[in-house]
C-alpha cells in the first residue's frame, strides 16, 4: 500500500485520478479492444473504471491498490471465477484475458510511483443490492452465500495461486497504526481501551474459530455495493478480497453492512432464511457473528485511518466516532 506521507497520497483525488486514467489507459493497450471511451466508476481502495468499446461491449477495468494484493492472489481469484463459471449457475465476473493470454495486465503511467495490477472484466448490468434492500432479495444473498461456500469446499487453488488466511494474523488488512503516536488525538484513552477491548474479544473469537477446522475460499467482501440485480437474479461482484477463512466470516462481513439500517432485524433474519435453503447456518457460537461485526468496524477504521486516498482520510475522524459507539453497543458500555 502507498503510504500515506507518500508524495502520490497526498494528492488530491481529482489529482490520483488522472494519473491513474493515464495507467488505465496503458493497461487497456494490451487488449484486444478499441475504446471508446473510459469513466471513473470508484476511486476509494482500488480504482475502478468503466470501459466502452467501439463494437459497443462494455467493461470494468479493475486497478488494483499497490502492495495489498500479490499476482499469485489475483490469479487464485480468477481460477475461482473460471471455476465458478464452469461448475455453478451463479453469476459472477467474467474475466478477459490480454493479447498474451494472461488475466492479469501489470501497467505504469508517469505520476504513478509503482507499477500497478490490473484485470478487466465483463459488464454485468442492474442496479445495485443497495439500491434494491429488501427480505426478498436478502433471501437470494443468503442461498447464493451458501452455494458459494458449498463450492469452496471442493474448489483447490491451482499451482502458481494462494490466499491469505483471515485469521488473527492477518486481522487488520493494513498495517494496524490506531494506536501509533500520530493518531493521538483520535484516539484519547477511553476510546482507546474500548478498541482495545473489542480487539481483545475479536482475537478470541477468531483463535477458536481457527481451531475449528479447515478453512474454505471466501468471497470476504459480500455486501449490497458488490452485488447487483439484473431481471430477479443478483450477481456477485468484487472477488478482489477473496481468502481463506470460515463461512461465518462471510457473513459478518455481509452483516456488517446491513447493521444500521432501519430494517435490520428482518434483513438479517432473510439472510438466514436463503441460506438455510442450501446449507447450514455457520454461526458455531452465540454470539459470534455480532463479534464478526464489531471486527469488520474495526478494520474499516484502521484502515480509512491509513489509507493513500485524500477523501477516505478525512472521514477518518468520522468513521473512528461511529466505530467507538458500535463498541459502546457491543460491549456493554
Amino acid at each position: 500500500m502507498t503510504p500515506p506521507d507518500s508524495a502520490f497520497a497526498r494528492l488530491s483525488h481529482r489529482a490520483q485520478v488522472l494519473r491513474l486514467r493515464r495507467l488505465a489507459q496503458a493497461a487497456l493497450e494490451h487488449y484486444d479492444l478499441q475504446v471508446r471511451r473510459l469513466a471513473l466508476l470508484q476511486h476509494s481502495y482500488n480504482t475502478i473504471f468503466r470501459v466502452w468499446a467501439a463494437d459497443g461491449r462494455r467493461y470494468v477495468l479493475r486497478v488494483n491498490l499497490p502492495g495489498v494484493r500479490r499476482l499469485e492472489q489475483i490469479r487464485a481469484e480468477m481460477a475461482w471465477l473460471a471455476a465458478l463459471r464452469r461448475d455453478t449457475g451463479l453469476q459472477v465476473p467474467s474475466p478477459v484475458p490480454n493479447r498474451a493470454g494472461e488475466l492479469v495486465t501489470t501497467a505504469c503511467a508517469p505520476g504513478v510511483p509503482e507499477p500497478r495490477h490490473c484485470a478487466l472484466f465483463g459488464w454485468l448490468s442492474g442496479p445495485l443490492l443497495a439500491e434494491r434492500l429488501t427480505s426478498e432479495n436478502l433471501e437470494q444473498l443468503g442461498e447464493i452465500t451458501a452455494r458459494l461456500h458449498r463450492h469452496a469446499r471442493s474448489f483447490a487453488l491451482p499451482a502458481g495461486a494462494e490466499l491469505e488466511r483471515l485469521d488473527w494474523s492477518r486481522f487488520h488488512l493494513a498495517p494496524f497504526a490506531l494506536f501509533e503516536p500520530e493518531h493521538r488525538q483520535w484516539m484519547p484513552p477511553e476510546r482507546r481501551r474500548l478498541f482495545e477491548e473489542g480487539l481483545g474479544r475479536v482475537r478470541e473469537t477468531l483463535e477458536r474459530l481457527w481451531a475449528s477446522g479447515e478453512p474454505i475460499v471466501l468471497h470476504a467482501d459480500l455486501h449490497q455495493g458488490n452485488l447487483k440485480l439484473g431481471q430477479g437474479r443478483l450477481a456477485v461482484l468484487d472477488f478482489d478480497d477473496c481468502a481463506l477463512g470460515f463461512p461465518v466470516q462471510d457473513i459478518g462481513i455481509t452483516l456488517y453492512y446491513l447493521s444500521r439500517h432501519p430494517e435490520y432485524p428482518a434483513l438479517r433474519a432473510a439472510l438466514e432464511r436463503g441460506y438455510r435453503r442450501a446449507g447450514e447456518w455457520p454461526e458455531t457460537e452465540a454470539g459470534q457473528v455480532e463479534t464478526l461485526i464489531t471486527g469488520r468496524a474495526i478494520q474499516l477504521a484502521n484502515l480509512v485511518t491509513v489509507s493513500p486516498n485524500p477523501q477516505w482520510r478525512k472521514a477518518a475522524p468520522a468513521f473512528l466516532e461511529r466505530t467507538e459507539a458500535r463498541l459502546r453497543e457491543h460491549l456493554g458500555r
